[in-house]
């Protein structure tokens, strides 16, 4: 098996081959399937904007200081984003009656380049996206073999696009919306189904 590449790969990939998990959906399971809900959200590799520390993208999102059940995840292509993005969900708390707290939003940047950050002045909870080679050259990787087949735009695909992720703390996605005002029909659904 070996000998044939395509079947070394497929080795290689185990599992990931089959691609990301998806439910079903049927009505009243806790994910709305006309906003992307259903899905696994992938884990990927991203680093702290100033320090430049390589970390998962899942130990960011569900960080254990983090009290709100739901998280926002707020996908960005640049830096430059970032400063509207934040004027965005300012008032996601209001939105949410508390449930999902503006303080917890995570900020990820796909663009891996690595231009300015002088473009915001508050780059807390912002992180790029890392390749699979500053993983490798970080301390994580360290006793653990170099990644293969690494895509660090995995979940921007998985996502398609969309900037507003609505996250379940079972790592499945609640939402995907590319605008505020879908996120804004969304989250009342996610609320209730909490209180309900």
């Amino acid at each position: 098996m070996h000998l044939v590449p395509s079947w070394r790969r497929a080795l290689r990939l185990g599992h990931r081959k089959q691609g990301l998990v998806k439910y079903n959906y049927s009505p009243g399971l806790p994910f709305d399937p006309i906003h992307r809900g259903g899905l696994c959200l992938p884990q990927v590799y991203c680093k702290r904007l100033r320090s430049g520390e390589v970390l998962f993208s899942d130990d960011v999102i569900f960080s254990k200081e983090k009290k709100s059940l739901f998280q926002l995840l707020v996908y960005l292509g640049a830096v430059e984003e970032l400063d509207a993005a934040r004027e965005s969900v300012s008032r996601i708390e209001e939105i949410s009656k508390g449930e999902i707290c503006s303080s917890e939003v995570t900020y990820l940047i796909e663009d891996t380049r690595g231009k300015s950050i002088e473009a915001t002045k508050d780059v807390s909870s912002a992180y790029r996206l890392a390749t699979d080679e500053e993983f490798a050259q970080s301390s994580l990787c360290r006793g653990r073999p170099e990644p293969q087949y690494y895509d660090p735009l995995y979940l921007g695909k998985a996502v398609e696009g969309n900037k507003f992720v609505l996250v379940r703390p079972d790592r499945f996605i609640y939402a995907a919306c590319d605008s505020m005002v879908d996120l804004e029909k969304v989250i009342p659904n996610a609320i209730d189904y909490l209180h309900g």
